[in-house]
């Protein structure tokens, strides 16, 4: 996927999310969208996150620190998947939310 078609691909999210919360009789604004940014350039999330992304989700402990250096305070970041103890207590501690994979 390029650039190009990160904001038509979020935008199109956004709108689904949207009519999928009118449906359900549900506000819009208390559903948390997480983009995952697995294996996706800076570039590729700083797209994302023009385009209105506000939450970044990784499943690998190391891409999730790394990228998380490279954007300021406004977005949340998640880890997404299994931790291995030694590295659960950074993960808590630093990031808004882990969202373990079954």
């Amino acid at each position: 996927m390029g650039i190009d078609h990160i904001q038509v691909n979020f935008l199109a999210v956004r709108k689904n999310l949207k009519a999928a919360a009118d449906r359900s009789g549900r506000n819009e604004s208390d559903i948390r969208l997480v983009t995952v940014g697995k294996t996706r350039s800076i570039d590729e999330i700083s797209a994302a996150i023009a385009s209105g992304a506000t939450d970044i989700g990784e499943n690998r402990v190391q891409e999730l620190v790394a990228k998380e250096s490279q954007f300021d305070a406004d977005v949340n970041w998640h880890f997404i998947g299994a931790l291995a103890c030694q590295v659960q207590q950074q993960v808590s501690q630093d990031f808004l939310g882990q969202h373990p994979v079954w």
